[in-house]
């Protein structure tokens, strides 16, 4: 039997035997804990939210950690985040909710801390997956708008469509005060047609690798979720992509239709036309029948930052029971090595 101290002594001791029962892990609903880049969101699946939410500042963007000092981050959060659940550890297996493209250096310190804890099983999903599964679609495209990055990726039957997937840096648009000019500043950062880093561009780019079936549906069912997530954001990117398709850029506002290269009028420069006509990463002109099936698909009841949380939560409510030696469950669970403590 081995004593987990808690990093508060002034709070409840805990003690607890180090590993429960592998049919106490199974019969007990799993922790979901959902990290992102502002704020930590646990709970109990089998629940439609989660109970706790708990705001953490993650290091800048530009800064590499190794896996020590990341450790030493998360250790104090992980046992902030089981202190407010007051549960068994080694009863509960645990469903971590992360960005698709998580740092490795973190994904290993937290798994570390998780089996020093004394966690029974651990099983990773993305955030970009599961929230197909609150709202029940089969084929949508999800849009996380996140701190650092607004990332879009294909979604078909709960599979990522890793091919699919891009990502949007936005760093500097987001700010905790309020901006008077937020809309000018979303129009030219984020949904400018000009710009070959911006979110329509993103989208287009991932509609154009999807398979060619899922794709009127794909953008039928466009999904925006995130700690970020402005109201007026779905409408005006829905209403770009709408226009972008069906009328190209205006020749006004720096180039010809969408798909044509020759715009340069006869005795004129041919360099200023040239940087005004390539303005997207690529040629959209087979996706303009897909104009009149945008839409962006309503996250309620569930809100765009606990749709994640909410379809793992429902996920696990099917599957964490099921049987793992038989082969049955669709939850790929990681155990602990051998030799940790």
């Amino acid at each position: 039997m081995v004593v987990l101290k808690m990093a508060n002594p002034s709070r409840r001791a805990r003690t607890t035997l180090y590993r429960g029962t592998a049919s106490a892990a199974v019969r007990h609903p799993p922790v979901v804990l959902e990290w992102t880049d502002a704020c930590i969101r646990f709970g109990l699946a089998e629940e439609s939210h989660p109970k706790h939410c708990l705001a953490w500042k993650s290091p800048p963007s530009g800064k590499l950690l190794n896996e020590s000092e990341w450790y030493a981050i998360l250790m104090p959060l992980l046992h902030e985040v089981y202190d407010r659940l007051m549960i068994s550890i080694p009863t509960r297996r645990v469903i971590l909710v992360s960005s698709h493209c998580m740092i490795r250096t973190w994904e290993a310190a937290l798994l570390q801390g998780l089996w020093n804890m004394g966690v029974p099983a651990v099983s990773k999903m993305s955030n970009l997956a599961v929230p197909s599964i609150a709202l029940g679609l089969s084929k949508c495209l999800v849009v996380s708008l996140g701190k650092y990055f607004v990332e879009c990726v294909a979604v078909i039957d709960e599979h990522v469509l890793d091919d699919t997937y891009q990502a949007v840096p936005c760093s500097a648009l987001w700010s905790e005060t309020i901006q008077p000019k937020w809309t000018d500043d979303m129009e030219r950062k984020l949904l400018s047609p000009k710009d070959p880093n911006s979110l329509v561009a993103a989208i287009l780019k991932c509609v154009e690798k999807c398979p060619l079936l899922g794709r009127e549906d794909a953008v039928n069912n466009l999904v925006f979720i995130g700690d970020v997530w402005r109201p007026d954001l779905p409408y005006r990117t829905v209403s770009s992509l709408r226009t972008l398709l069906k009328d190209g850029i205006p020749a006004e506002e720096g180039g010809d239709s969408l798909g044509e290269e020759e715009g340069m009028e006869e005795g004129g420069d041919p360099a200023e036309p040239l940087a005004e006509t390539i303005m997207l990463p690529a040629r959209f002109d087979e996706l303009k029948s897909l104009a009149a099936s945008i839409a962006a698909k309503s996250v309620e009841p569930f809100g765009p930052m606990h749709v994640s949380w909410t379809g793992a939560s429902l996920w696990a409510t099917v599957w964490h029971r099921t049987d793992d030696e038989d082969g049955l469950s669709r939850m790929k669970w990681i155990f602990p090595p051998s030799e940790a403590v």
